[in-house]
């Protein structure tokens, strides 16, 4: 009897996900490649205020090179993401690999944000452009950056560089999606 249940019994299926996502952000957070991200982070906030830091006249075109500059940064750091040497290692664990990659993901988004505000606020104010068009490409530029790192990751390749040099729908891919 399936549909059956005991007084008192209530489904625990979404609760035990919550507990046991809670429970995985420690582990999954001590995996992230911290260094990269930094990295990637560090020069991109150099690039936005370096209009600032050269001094004389910033004019507008400059502002927008410099985020530009600093969102592709950004997301280069941000493509080593999912990196993780011990992924053959822990194909056997019970967690799905979607939650910890949702995992690495949701402790991303707002230091992403955070970054992001603080580019935005070292390009001078006579310079910067219109915060939500610069916004939408750096948000673009990152989606684009976490794709190709989900797509290299998925395959689960020794070598997966064949997978991010040309995608299935390239004209003469000898290999078929």
């Amino acid at each position: 009897m399936t549909g059956v249940r005991a007084p008192g019994d209530t489904p625990v299926r979404g609760a035990r996900r919550g507990v046991l996502a809670v429970q995985l952000i420690r582990p999954v957070a001590r995996a992230v490649p911290w260094r990269a991200l930094l990295t990637g982070g560090t020069l991109g906030l150099l690039a936005a205020a370096l209009p600032r830091l050269v001094g004389g006249e910033v004019t507008p075109w400059a502002g927008v090179t410099a985020l530009r500059a600093a969102a592709l940064c950004g997301a280069l750091g941000a493509a080593f993401l999912l990196d993780d040497p011990a992924r053959r290692t822990t194909a056997a664990v019970p967690v799905r690999r979607a939650l910890r990659h949702a995992l690495r993901y949701a402790l991303l988004l707002p230091l992403a944000a955070a970054w992001w505000t603080a580019a935005l606020l070292l390009v001078p104010e006579e310079a910067r452009p219109p915060a939500g068009d610069v916004t939408v490409e750096a948000a673009t530029v990152l989606a684009l950056a976490l794709g190709a790192s989900f797509a290299v990751r998925r395959r689960d390749a020794a070598r997966p560089g064949q997978a991010a040099a040309r995608p299935c729908w390239w004209p003469r891919s000898s290999r078929r999606c």
